[in-house]
């Protein structure tokens, strides 16, 4: 089980395939690893692939630390110097949800390291104000019981009626076993900040695929992005990576075709 160690934690992470250009994938809140298996299994053929638990997630462990601990800059900040420790760069970076914004993030701040960037089913809300977060919903909704039924109501939310049962109980149960403390400094994190600004200073090339029932648009993308591609999945929720991952699949190989020739992995 490979562990990387980076300035107050030791993150967990799986490196499998060969490959240009590397993949690098990235799970969001309470999430793990495991959620792109799918992906994995699937470009690991032709990419080298990374997935990372993210600090306080899946199989990392989760420090006593601030709320800042667990912002997106600081897992941008890991991510780079993961690629930095295994001597990677011009990596596609491929975020669901809050890990779409930490994807973001790290082309932003360290262009060096990524030529492309794919966002899936991610929001870009501005930051809640200080005096508002107490009684966002979110953190309301995790103070109402215990946080693993809490947690896991929330994520069987996030599917759809026609969402495979087995698959939105087996997603529900791995997030009730995310670290409390993890969890909520994350999410207080991630509220706090403005989740458009890494996304308009991105230059490298962006394709945003979202779920089925998104109330997101082309029109929204692309005033923050204006280079950005947006698409959108059939009959999934906003785990569409595990969903659907053949259609998820398909998209970001087409993609990858497409990325200008200057720009493909060294």
């Amino acid at each position: 089980m490979p562990m990387f160690a980076t300035g107050d934690v030791r993150l967990h992470y799986t490196d499998a395939g060969t490959g240009d250009p590397a993949l690098l994938f990235i799970h969001g809140w309470s999430s793990s690893a495991r959620h792109w298996e799918p992906q994995a299994r699937h470009f690991r053929r032709a990419h080298r692939v990374l997935r990372i638990d993210l600090r306080g997630h899946g199989r990392s462990p989760a420090p006593d630390l601030p709320v800042s601990g667990y912002s997106i800059p600081r897992h941008a900040e890991d991510l780079a110097a993961l690629l930095r420790e295994l001597g990677l760069s011009a990596v596609v970076a491929v975020g669901h949800s809050s890990g779409g914004w930490v994807a973001l993030e790290l082309a932003a701040r360290f262009p060096e390291l990524v030529q492309a960037v794919v966002v899936v089913d991610s929001g870009f809300d501005p930051a809640v104000p200080p005096g508002e977060l107490e009684d966002h919903p979110i953190l309301r909704h995790l103070r109402r019981g215990a946080f693993p039924e809490q947690i896991a109501r929330s994520y069987r939310g996030m599917f759809r009626d026609f969402s495979d049962p087995a698959l939105r109980e087996r997603t529900a149960a791995e997030a009730a076993r995310t670290s409390p403390l993890a969890s909520e400094r994350t999410v207080r994190a991630n509220l706090s900040t403005d989740r458009a600004r890494a996304a308009r200073s991105v230059r490298q090339p962006v394709l945003c695929v979202y779920a089925s029932n998104t109330p997101r648009s082309a029109r929204e993308i692309r005033a923050l992005m204006p280079h950005a591609q947006f698409a959108q999945v059939v009959g999934a929720g906003h785990f569409l990576q595990l969903e659907v991952p053949r259609q998820l699949n398909a998209m970001i190989r087409r993609f990858l075709q497409l990325l200008p020739r200057e720009q493909e992995g060294v």
